[in-house]
């Protein structure tokens, strides 16, 4: 009875040691998310875009979200892009993941045709999505800005 008792005493106090363990997320807007990305020294230069350049490239409208930071490769021969987004309410999250996927499809289809290398950077481009928030990546290190933004989503 007594090697049970500490083996569940051993047990208990494993559980909550590992739930010390998590880390908490940071908080920021997208705008902080963005810029810790570029202080990681992970993106190619960047030119920022305004929301209606947004709708004019997507399909996303302005009043679908509150929260963005959106930028696309400063060379207009280079794929990267980041948009980070937090919707206003869900079914807004819901229509900006539908303009997301569209996006990358597009984007693919576009580089296809014109650079085998840029092709390869999209097709490592990620949608990632956490409730209201949404971010997409499109970059020859998306899995490195993928963990950054992941420690504040």
């Amino acid at each position: 009875m007594r090697t049970q008792t500490r083996l569940f005493l051993l047990f208990i106090a494993l559980i909550l040691t590992l739930s010390a363990c998590t880390a908490a997320k940071k908080a920021g807007t997208a705008e902080d998310i963005y810029a810790a990305m570029e202080k990681a020294g992970l993106l190619s230069p960047m030119i920022p875009m305004t929301g209606d350049e947004l709708y004019d490239l997507t399909g996303i409208h302005p009043d679908l979200w509150d929260d963005g930071s959106l930028h696309q490769a400063a060379d207009g021969l280079i794929a990267d892009e980041i948009l980070i987004l937090h919707a206003r309410d869900e079914a807004g999250a819901n229509e900006i993941e539908k303009y997301l996927r569209a996006r990358l499809e597009s984007k693919a289809e576009e580089a296809k045709g014109y650079s085998p290398e840029q092709y390869a950077v999209i097709q490592k481009g990620v949608i990632l999505r956490g409730g209201q928030d949404l971010c997409l990546i499109v970059s020859p290190q998306a899995e490195k800005l993928r963990a950054v933004y992941g420690e504040y989503r």
